[in-house]
């Protein structure tokens, strides 16, 4: 997100920027080594920035972030939707494009890819159980999920916070976790918090 008098209307605008001079874009955003944190180095590094110059600056929450936005205090917040998006809605930030692998149902704000740059950030949770379980305790657990992802109250959480539904389990998941553990490992040592 950038203030609505940003000078960066696009995210060619933004990675001509971030080219030009990668220290003097920085950027809001939840805890360091956090998915914004992560999303802010993979988006250097992937336009062919050295991810160690991100200017990456980390507040304790979305609104001091927001507050560090609209106060033009850095040049971009990065967030989910749900933080700034009355915001975004009353016109006062706008939203360059989103981190997601599809735009979200009814959103006009586009993806990175869609805008030319070749990168997914997808902020997820996920349940793990100690080690050892048993697999009827495996089974009963997975069960109380499924009913849980196929609740009413779930799927009204997903619409009213703008989450695009990403449930995934079993070996789709095993796979999942592999990929983003490497990567997130990966940019975690070249912007800084991992060693």
């Amino acid at each position: 997100m950038v203030p609505a008098a940003s000078e960066l209307k696009t995210v060619e605008d933004l990675v001509a920027k971030l080219k030009a001079d990668p220290g003097s874009v920085s950027r809001a955003g939840g805890s360091a080594g956090g998915v914004d944190h992560i999303a802010a180095g993979l988006f250097a590094k992937t336009v062919g920035v050295d991810p160690t110059t991100v200017n990456y600056i980390a507040y304790s929450g979305g609104g001091e972030a927001l507050a560090a936005v609209l106060g033009g205090q850095v040049t971009v917040g990065i967030s989910g939707l749900g933080e700034f998006d009355a915001q975004i809605q009353s016109g006062d930030l706008r939203a360059p494009a989103s981190t997601g692998a599809e735009r979200l149902e009814g959103s006009a704000i586009p993806t990175l890819s869609e805008s030319g740059v070749d990168l997914v950030v997808e902020n997820w949770r996920m349940v793990a159980a100690a080690p050892g379980i048993t697999d009827e305790q495996k089974a009963a657990i997975i069960a109380d999920i499924d009913k849980m992802v196929n609740s009413e109250a779930r799927k009204t959480a997903l619409a009213t916070k703008g989450w695009a539904d990403m449930y995934t389990a079993g070996a789709d998941f095993d796979t999942q976790l592999a990929a983003d553990t490497e990567a997130t490992t990966a940019i975690l040592k070249d912007i800084g918090p991992v060693q």
